[in-house]
């Protein structure tokens, strides 16, 4: 896989997370890393100057399907579960980054970090099942 076609494919064509800012960065075999720079509307909805758990989530689902992905086939979420440890409210680019824990024919299992300045933000892992449909098919 041409991983570099792949970054610019997925930052282009993933509208979800283009439009929740989550931007491509590096991947390699079993591996992704995504950054997202908050803005105004990263916030949580009741008003703190927090970011909004649910994007953090997204944020950390999207990463490791990206991961799972660079086993050249297009996954689905089959479980995700996430710890969040701290708050990320200074304003600073956000980085999640994704390494394959296990991968087999059908299901593969992705750790998660996201960080703030190098600081934990929040960690999880996600169950991705892969389906039968080819990346490079898709990207054609």
């Amino acid at each position: 896989m041409d991983y570099q076609k792949f970054i610019n494919y997925i930052n282009k064509k993933n509208a979800f997370g283009y439009s929740n800012g989550i931007v491509l960065k590096k991947c390699g075999p079993g591996f992704a890393e995504a950054e997202l720079l908050p803005s105004g509307i990263s916030n949580s909805n009741i008003g703190f100057p927090h970011i909004h758990g649910g994007l953090l989530f997204t944020m950390a689902d999207s990463v490791a399907g990206t991961a799972a992905m660079t086993s050249g086939h297009i996954c689905v979420t089959l479980n995700s579960s996430i710890s969040y440890i701290k708050s990320a409210t200074r304003g600073l680019p956000l980085k999640a980054v994704a390494k394959k824990i296990h991968q087999g024919r059908s299901t593969g299992v992705y750790d998660v970090e996201i960080t703030e300045d190098g600081l934990p933000i929040a960690r999880g892992t996600v169950t991705m099942f892969m389906l039968e449909q080819r990346v490079e098919d898709t990207m054609k």
